[in-house]
């Protein structure tokens, strides 16, 4: 994972992208946004070994679902819904702040107005 920066990529995302979005969000819709993802406590990379530490969601109610079951329609939505919102967010940062998904060039192809990971 180190050759490929995967991990530098993962780590950059949550200690820059994910807050980005979260503040985005927040100032278009006060008290009304709920953080996406876990907020980035400790990042190190290096030798001997590399470590990125999130914060637990257990007290901000989140629990794993039985992942043998599946999600059910309202859970499909409101996961859709999030992702969506997500994805809104990360395309008016990348318009507004592009220096800060330089981590991240080269991992996307172009199509259009529409980015995609490869």
């Amino acid at each position: 994972m180190s050759e490929s920066g995967t991990f530098e990529q993962e780590s950059s995302a949550f200690m820059t992208i994910m807050p980005a979005v979260c503040r985005h969000l927040e100032d278009q819709s006060p008290g009304k946004c709920k953080p996406l993802t876990a907020r980035c406590l400790y990042y190190k990379s290096g030798s001997p070994a590399s470590s990125l530490v999130l914060d637990d969601l257990k007290g901000e109610g989140f629990k794993l679902a039985d992942r043998t079951v599946g999600l059910d329609m309202q859970h499909c939505i409101l996961v859709m819904k999030a992702i969506a919102q997500q994805h809104a967010a990360s395309a008016v940062l990348h318009l507004k702040d592009t220096e800060i998904f330089k981590p991240f060039n080269g991992r996307f192809s172009v199509s259009g107005n529409a980015h995609f990971l490869c």
